[in-house]
């Protein structure tokens, strides 16, 4: 685990990929599902649309960590989604 890892995300995150650990229906709010093209949770976004009712975007070309080293090609759709205007900050 690298340094910069909340601990505690990372294991809400690894109880989450568990066989029943995760129930997506439980997520009642506005969801946004954002991956890679080339990452192995991309082939789920349609499902996630689906499922959710989510707001998906594929970043094509990117695998897993290269959606999330990605800030300039997420902010726009983040922004979009929050009904920020892009370049939008906290309390700002």
């Amino acid at each position: 685990m690298e340094r910069s890892n909340d601990p505690a995300v990372v294991a809400a995150v690894i109880e989450g990929l568990r066989p029943g650990g995760f129930d997506p229906a439980a997520i009642t709010c506005p969801t946004l599902v954002y991956s890679g093209g080339d990452d192995v949770w991309a082939a789920t976004l349609d499902d996630d649309r689906a499922r959710l009712g989510a707001t998906t975007e594929c970043l094509p070309g990117l695998d897993h960590a290269g959606a999330f080293g990605a800030a300039a090609a997420v902010l726009p759709f983040v922004c979009r989604f929050l009904g920020l205007p892009l370049g939008a900050t906290a309390g700002g």
